[in-house]
């Protein structure tokens, strides 16, 4: 199998209720912890069916299967994105950033991006103290790698470039990531700025950052573990001190201000690791959604904010 038929058969096969890892395990017959790290230089599905050494750090675990992933993702945005449409893409891990942030530059090539995290996702695979692709993908899109890898062939490395991309929330930041950021144009405000100007402020130094004149194409990143644990649960990737509820409506409820707001991403909301449903609802809650867990409510919410919803 090809791994974007591979990825297709998943999505008919299991309605992506189960992680596609776990999927082609059970598929392939393969027993669990059996499946290591997967060199970039190999077939997956070989991969997939014997233990692999684990890679030297400049090569990425799986990375013939998550390109192939990528590229659908890739390929779904750059198909709205060029029809006009707003695109909304779910995840999943940030690993989807990739995708849809260099199809969206394809069609709006001064494209610029908020990317609101706790980690910043940052490493190459030099860097990277786990291989794992998941944390790489702002530095692919940087053009920050030294070299290709497989199954990214159709993508555009340094499509993004450093003064229009703009953090927010970071706390959890490796040693050699916070490096190569601070050595960058890239413009990090971390959680310590928030505690310092309030997020009100935060919002507009980096939007005039990576859109001084306030004409370009806007994208949101948001990966729901730089919400304070205390509000969103349900993700794989906790760490204490994150934005408050309002403070994370606030940030998408300025994006749709601007009337730029071209695409969202939204990840890492993670229902199995959540916390129980609310057995009844709050005075204020959005009446068209169902009961459901709090991190799952609240990833809703933030998109329905960054489409435009209002308190009045």
């Amino acid at each position: 199998h090809h791994p974007v038929e591979l990825y297709r058969e998943w999505v008919g096969d299991s309605g992506m209720q189960d992680n596609f890892s776990t999927w082609v395990r059970r598929r392939k017959g393969i027993a669990p912890g059996t499946l290591r790290r997967t060199v970039s230089h190999q077939n997956p599905l070989e991969a997939l069916e014997e233990e692999a050494e684990p890679p030297p750090k400049e090569e990425v675990v799986n990375a013939p299967l998550i390109g192939a992933g990528v590229r659908l993702v890739y390929e779904s945005v750059l198909a709205s994105a060029a029809a006009g449409r707003f695109a909304l893409t779910c995840g999943g891990d940030h690993s989807i950033a990739a995708g849809s942030i260099c199809a969206l530059h394809k069609v709006y090539p001064d494209l610029g991006v908020i990317w609101i995290d706790a980690h910043a996702d940052a490493n190459t695979p030099r860097t990277s103290p786990s291989a794992h692709y998941h944390g790489m993908p702002a530095a692919h899109l940087l053009g920050w790698f030294d070299n290709g890898i497989d199954g990214f062939e159709w993508f555009e490395p340094g499509c993004l470039s450093e003064n229009r991309l703009a953090y927010i929330g970071l706390r959890d930041i490796d040693a050699e990531e916070g490096r190569m950021l601070r050595a960058s144009n890239v413009h990090v405000f971390t959680m310590r700025e928030v505690d310092k100007h309030g997020i009100a402020k935060v919002m507009e130094m980096a939007l005039s950052a990576i859109d001084p004149n306030g004409f370009r194409p806007l994208h949101l990143s948001l990966d729901i573990d730089a919400v304070d644990p205390h509000f969103a649960p349900g993700t794989g990737t906790a760490a204490r001190g994150g934005l408050s509820y309002r403070e994370i409506h606030y940030i998408a409820e300025e994006m749709a201000e601007t009337r730029r707001l071209v695409g969202m991403d939204l990840v890492e909301i993670n229902p199995g690791l959540d916390e129980a449903p609310q057995r009844s609802s709050m005075h204020g809650d959005d009446p068209n959604l169902k009961p459901c867990s709090p991190t799952v409510q609240l990833g809703v919410e933030v998109a329905l904010s960054a489409l435009g919803k209002r308190i009045m």
